[in-house]
């Protein structure tokens, strides 16, 4: 692969060595499931005087940041239509929008539960607790102190390494960590399928065709993903803010 398997992020490595016959959630699901059940010795090597932590740079103050990272982001991507070039480069940019609209979507999802595991240490437990992949790993006793210790980060690092489009996953973190129930994401499926094809597959389908996506898909897809993460933040602020806005307090 390249790399010692005590150094290197397992998802880089493994996309390195099987991107060609395996797909992205497959290649994530096995990562992850590698951070939970190697930990650390399956993270990047950094220097000893970095807090695992500190490889999380990102933070928010409040609850609805990611909401509004999200928001900013879409707009950022939808400022891409002002540009004027030539035509063959213009007609490539309802692609980069779509594309990146998914994106928005999937760190939005990463950087909520990110505050909230971090935030609160029910949301933490109800993960490890409740969910398949952490509750039913075997330990042995004379680990439990470093295991406790390391729950965290292993969480974060399990988050990180998570593909967000496996719904079946992240309906599991947000239903026993936040005790909130995911709106459909049926909408996204049709949507993800694209992406893929313009992101793995230079644009065309599996039929070697060009994928079409003309501005106002783009347009659509960015709102419907505004909606969605609204949606998601009203659930959790009902359950855990006890507030159903998305307004920010003066």
């Amino acid at each position: 692969m390249g790399e010692s398997v005590w150094g290197g992020d397992p998802r880089t490595l493994l996309r390195e060595r099987f991107g060609a016959v395996a797909d992205d959630a497959a290649i994530g699901a096995l990562a992850a499931d590698l951070y939970l059940k190697a930990g650390a010795r399956w993270e990047p090597i950094v220097e000893p005087q970095e807090d695992f932590a500190q490889i999380f740079a990102f933070d928010f103050d409040r609850p609805v940041d990611p909401l509004w990272k999200l928001a900013a982001r879409l707009r950022e991507s939808l400022s891409i239509f002002e540009l004027r070039g030539e035509p063959a480069a213009m007609a490539q940019l309802p692609k980069l929008v779509f594309g990146a609209a998914i994106s928005a979507l999937e760190a939005y999802l990463w950087e909520t539960m990110v505050y909230w595991v971090k935030r609160d240490r029910d949301v933490l437990k109800g993960i490890v607790t409740r969910m398949p992949d952490f509750k039913d790993q075997p330990m042995k006793l004379g680990d439990i102190f470093e295991e406790h210790n390391a729950i965290e980060a292993r969480t974060l690092a399990y988050l990180q390494n998570l593909v967000w489009h496996r719904w079946d996953k992240v309906a599991q973190l947000f239903r026993f960590g936040l005790g909130v129930k995911l709106p459909g994401v049926g909408v996204f499926e049709q949507a993800l399928s694209k992406r893929h094809d313009i992101v793995h597959r230079s644009g065309c389908g599996r039929d070697g065709n060009p994928v079409a996506v003309f501005e106002q898909d783009a347009r659509d897809l960015a709102e419907a993903v505004e909606t969605f993460a609204t949606e998601v933040f009203d659930l959790i602020a009902a359950r855990k803010l006890g507030a159903q806005s998305t307004e920010p307090k003066a």
